[in-house]
């Protein structure tokens, strides 16, 4: 069987001197590529790129266009090398969302590079009006860290993996926030080498700007789902994805829960392109603990029922604010519970509980061939009922396939020429 391929691309913080200069000796098309970045962005980013120095290349106005093109340079020659590669989904982080975009057809490499210039320069903007820092705190659990955050009136701004959260804001409140973080038990909460405060209250005064630099991009519609940092979901149409990109500015990045959403659907091979292995890395300590958290195939169909029901009942009467699931231990019968909100002047006088029971849904996943299902609030008649059997249904089947899927996650990165044959072959050999 196919492996389902996610192609991740990097973001600000993985660039390094000489990124991409083997690549442009060895491919015409990379050189081709990095002259073409001359002409577009008047300036020679391919001399910083490759010679550095460090201080030149890590200034934002530099970096972001900088990774952007190195990446897409690993992208193509990826392609040129495998032109059968299949991929079915993208990811990037902060920047890289850009170069995910670009590589499922939403924008052009001209538009993608210009724009990482530009937001780079807006953001660099915005750094240089405030005093910002961000720090990395390592080994604090997510809801102690957010206690710290509060106390300290900073902001999260990168929930990369389990462990590894980055804040961000006032640089004298970072520093009071590290050390509140250790007195909590982190292990190490260090300051960054970042020039502000990115994702925080800090660069709001970017997010206009960028917004108006998205509205003047002609963007096509996805060609395969490309994960948004912001809700760790897929990306919708050309309008969401410019209101995501601009939230995405002052919001924090969202990487663990986005590799666990392709987890959840079914992805074991990650590609990760562009300078570093960063990414990588934060695949490999979610996927473990992903892998403990999957549990049995009773706890993947209680989930897949619990999305299926309060998807319904968002589709029939609005938002769900509670939601519980049973299952019978004896005979695997799943039952599920939502407190639905069917309007203020109703919920005022009393609670409206709606009871959704799924029957001959078994814990061993062996599914009847009919199913009763349906939403119905006390008084209300029955609502809904047509799409809850139907939203259930493919929640169920997509449950299955998750539990009987092989778990081994392939990890493979283009980040230099070494790694671009290693990838080449592995895909090869494995389809």
């Amino acid at each position: 069987m196919m492996q389902k391929t996610a192609l991740l691309f990097a973001g600000q913080g993985a660039q390094c001197a000489g990124m991409g200069r083997d690549w442009a000796a060895q491919f015409p098309t990379a050189k081709a590529l990095f002259d073409r970045s001359r002409e577009i962005l008047g300036f020679d980013l391919a001399r910083i790129c490759f010679e550095g120095p460090e201080e030149e290349l890590t200034r934002t106005e530099n970096a972001q266009p900088g990774i952007f093109l190195t990446s897409w340079v690993a992208f193509q020659l990826l392609q040129e090398r495998k032109p059968d590669l299949s991929f079915q989904a993208t990811a990037g982080l902060s920047l890289g969302e850009l170069t995910a975009l670009a590589a499922a057809g939403v924008l052009s490499f001209e538009d993608g590079l210009k724009s990482a210039r530009q937001r780079g320069q807006l953001m660099q903007e915005a750094c240089e009006r405030t005093r910002g820092a961000m720090a990395a705190v390592l080994g604090l659990e997510t809801a102690a860290l957010r206690e710290v955050c509060a106390v300290a009136d900073v902001d999260m701004a990168n929930l990369n993996c389990p462990g590894q959260i980055v804040i961000s804001g006032e640089t004298m409140k970072i520093a009071a926030a590290c050390e509140l973080a250790k007195a909590k038990g982190a292990k190490r909460a260090m300051l960054l080498p970042v020039a502000g405060a990115y994702h925080s209250r800090l660069m709001t005064g970017a997010q206009p700007k960028v917004k108006a630099m998205l509205d003047a991009l002609a963007l096509n519609p996805p060609s395969v789902p490309v994960i948004s940092n912001v809700t760790a979901l897929p990306h919708g149409g050309p309008e969401e994805i410019r209101q995501m990109l601009a939230a995405q500015v002052v919001s924090p990045v969202r990487w663990e829960d986005s590799m666990r959403y392709l987890l959840a659907q079914g992805f074991t091979r990650f590609i990760e392109l562009g300078p570093g292995t960063a990414l990588s890395g934060f695949v490999k300590r979610i996927e473990k603990t992903a892998t403990s958290e999957k549990g049995s195939g009773r706890d993947v169909l209680v989930g897949a029922v619990q999305e299926a029901l309060l998807s319904a009942a968002k589709k029939a009467v609005g938002p769900a604010r509670e939601l519980r699931c049973t299952v019978d231990p004896k005979t695997g019968d799943i039952q599920v519970w939502a407190k639905l909100v069917v309007s203020e002047i109703v919920v005022s006088k009393h609670e409206q509980i709606s009871f959704f029971e799924a029957r001959r849904i078994k814990a061993d996943s062996q599914l009847g061939e009919e199913l009763e299902a349906e939403v119905t609030p006390p008084g209300f008649g029955r609502i809904g009922s047509q799409y809850a059997k139907q939203a259930l249904m493919q929640q169920i089947r997509q449950a299955e396939q998750q539990i009987n899927q092989v778990g081994e996650i392939t990890l493979l990165n283009v980040a230099d020429v070494p790694s671009l044959e290693a990838t080449v072959t592995a895909l090869s050999k494995h389809p």
